[in-house]
């Protein structure tokens, strides 16, 4: 008799740790779905991606089951030590597991409550709150259900609840992430659906796991689930590259050897890489190329300047003139070509403003352009921690590191990589090895970022402060072109440096206050639209110097035509800019196009044309005319509009024609301008930026 009673207490006890155990797993899946889920609403940059998503919440759950660990074993410790009743422990375990599950979602996520997110999802966020603390009440009752064996129903129920909820917990994250970062840019009425997709199965698993009753294993289960969610981050992994090698392309219509590399730094003056400055790898590569120094961006600003490199349009076509500009889909880019021409395509790189958002991965088989971290969920926060270079703020360094991987990845096949680096854009902050000897100033520090401060007039910075301002810039500079040496390394590493196409150039350059101004998107001087521009041609040694003034736009046509590629869209027919390869072996052409830039983002707009030596600029809203002869003031000091009538008037009559022919390619193809606000977490980035008030 004994020895059966007390075989039924062991019995009774296992089952009681087992059924502990079961709870703990289920409220971590829980916990840890939902804490990130709230973490998406924040819509962090790098959560975009769904490797690092599958990051956060493995991460995320593996640490609440340490905690729901570290319960346990100080529960069980008590019971044996110091002769706690089992029964008590379960109690008050069961008790902690069942309410804080339900608070998860909200610890840690402070900014929660002042999210930009939809309000529908911020609405079902607090609903699956009150849902998951009901669910972990039930959590509580099955784990602890010894003490309910007067109501057989609170076991069933329990227990339901128990394997309903991670599977609850991880659609809610699913919706939260597709509704945030794919729906959203897909169709508004796919979120209806999504919403109704998301109830219809949260109903059926319910049902499903209801009906199936004690034929289940509740444990087995959840340690299975527990393992899929811990090792999810191998799964997406693995998935990705078996997707990539299934969507490489087949035959080419025009086989090359050649790869493509397009390196653009953002804000990069031209003066920053001459033969004055400390950038040895920038001037290597230019040294082993052909080089135009006098090569000009169409605009001041980057969408529109990168919008018309990518394109070989100029602003007045494709119209990425505005802040929330979309780049239509009627438009053929680069990429999208070389795609078609077997090239594997990728972009990398940081600038909110090429987020795809605004279709710039228009043609690019992956498009790696990223912003913000990972995000506020614990995982996060850990993984930001041990590994800041892939899950904080990105970089550098996780730019060219990115780079140099997928190009592993992928170098036994023809490729076309963009790599943009933002440094060194705004705000200023070089590494410390980099910094300037000297002390700060009071007022700045090692860091800069006080653009709205300067805008507003409520920092007028001293001669010495603009001149450690400069200094904070180069020190950018010097920073990326350290990484540009490991980048060149790697590709020499694989024999990839003499085969390949490597293009170098800007969006725009950067003003300090040579005409009164900083920072750019205002003017249309040549120390904001002046950029570096160079061609390392594949398999060949030729190198050259060519002084013509040429536009950025001629990069598109100029990769075309060295691979030997023919116009496949209308766009690249209708272009009325050629290719700079004319350049190469043969005197200048006497007809080369004269350069525009336009499309200012600041204060009243402006444009400029530079034609036989002379720069023109205008102000079509107040009139005011500037020129300036190149050859004599290259710094634009003394404007010649009233002495130099004929020049004026030629560039009136090239600059109304650049109109005109602009607005007939846009009729030819039939382009109408697109508007449209980012999401959240894109507008903070804009706005910490500069670009939006």
């Amino acid at each position: 008799m004994d020895s059966r009673a007390s075989h039924t207490s062991q019995h009774s006890e296992d089952t009681d740790w087992r059924t502990l155990v079961a709870g703990m797993l289920s409220a971590s899946i829980l916990g840890g779905c939902l804490n990130v889920a709230s973490s998406v609403l924040l819509e962090p940059g790098r959560l975009f991606s769904f490797s690092v998503l599958a990051d956060c919440l493995a991460a995320t759950v593996a640490l609440l089951v340490v905690v729901h660990v570290t319960v346990v074993v100080a529960s069980y410790y008590g019971t044996v030590h110091f002769r706690w009743s089992a029964a008590g422990v379960c109690w008050a375990v069961a008790a902690f597991i069942g309410i804080i599950s339900g608070f998860y979602p909200l610890l840690g996520v402070e900014e929660l409550s002042g999210t930009e997110g939809p309000a529908f999802l911020r609405q079902l966020l607090f609903l699956a709150t009150v849902l998951f603390l009901a669910t972990g009440l039930a959590i509580f009752g099955y784990v602890a259900r010894h003490r309910f064996q007067h109501w057989p129903q609170a076991r069933i129920h329990g227990r339901t609840a128990v394997l309903w909820a991670p599977f609850l917990g991880i659609q809610t994250l699913l919706l939260f992430w597709l509704q945030i970062y794919r729906i959203e840019r897909l169709s508004s009425g796919m979120s209806l659906v999504s919403l109704v997709g998301y109830l219809g199965g949260a109903i059926l698993s319910f049902l499903l796991l209801r009906s199936l009753g004690h034929r289940i294993r509740p444990l087995l289960v959840l340690l299975t689930a527990a393992l899929l969610v811990l090792s999810l981050p191998w799964v997406s992994r693995s998935g990705r590259r078996m997707a990539e090698i299934l969507s490489t392309p087949g035959s080419a219509e025009k086989a090359t050897t050649a790869n493509v590399l397009l390196v653009t730094v953002d804000t990069l003056r031209t003066d920053a890489v001459s033969e004055r400055s400390a950038a040895r790898n920038f001037r290597a590569l230019l040294d082993d190329s052909v080089v135009f120094p006098n090569a000009r961006s169409p605009s001041p600003w980057t969408k529109p300047a990168v919008a018309s490199l990518l394109t070989g349009l100029p602003p007045s076509v494709h119209r990425m003139t505005e802040w929330n500009s979309y780049l239509p889909d009627e438009i053929t880019t680069l990429a999208e070509t070389m795609g078609r021409s077997g090239f594997r395509t990728a972009a990398i790189g940081i600038n909110p403003t090429l987020d795809r958002k605004y279709n710039f991965d228009q043609g690019f088989l992956e498009y790696h352009f990223t912003y913000g971290d990972a995000g506020r969920s614990f995982g996060a926060r850990l993984l930001q921690t041990i590994d800041p270079l892939h899950y904080g703020e990105p970089s550098t360094e996780y730019l060219t590191e990115t780079a140099i991987h997928w190009i592993e990845l992928n170098y036994q096949q023809p490729f076309f990589l963009w790599l943009h680096y933002f440094d060194p854009h705004l705000p200023y902050a070089p590494p410390p090895d980099l910094l300037p000897d000297a002390a700060p100033p009071s007022r700045i520090g090692f860091e800069f970022a006080g653009l709205s401060r300067i805008r507003s007039g409520h920092f007028v910075p001293s001669v010495s402060e603009k001149e450690w301002i400069k200094g904070l810039y180069d020190a950018e500079v010097q920073h990326v072109d350290d990484n540009l040496g490991r980048l060149v390394k790697a590709l020499r590493e694989r024999n990839l440096y003499e085969r390949s196409l490597i293009v170098f150039t800007s969006d725009h350059g950067e003003e300090f206050w040579e005409h009164g101004g900083f920072e750019h998107g205002h003017t249309v001087y040549d120390e904001v639209v002046r950029v570096p521009l160079s061609f390392k041609l594949p398999s060949s040694r030729s190198t050259a110097e060519i002084a013509a003034n040429v536009s950025t736009v001629a990069v598109t046509p100029t990769i075309m035509d060295v691979l030997d590629i023919s116009p496949t869209s209308m766009n690249h027919e209708s272009s009325e800019l050629r290719s700079l390869s004319v350049f190469w072996n043969v005197p200048p052409p006497a007809d080369w196009p004269p350069t525009v830039s336009s499309e200012t983002l600041y204060y009243e707009k402006k444009e400029a044309i530079v034609l036989d030596g002379f720069k023109y600029i205008h102000e079509p809203s107040t009139g005011r005319e500037e020129l300036y002869n190149l050859v004599y003031d290259p710094l634009e000091r003394v404007s010649l509009v009233g002495t130099s009538s004929e020049i004026v008037d030629r560039a009136r009559r090239l600059l109304s024609a650049h109109q005109r022919r602009g607005e007939e390619i846009r009729q030819a193809l039939d382009l109408e301008e697109r508007f449209g606000d980012p999401d959240a977490g894109l507008t903070e980035e804009l706005r910490t930026l500069g670009y939006i008030q």
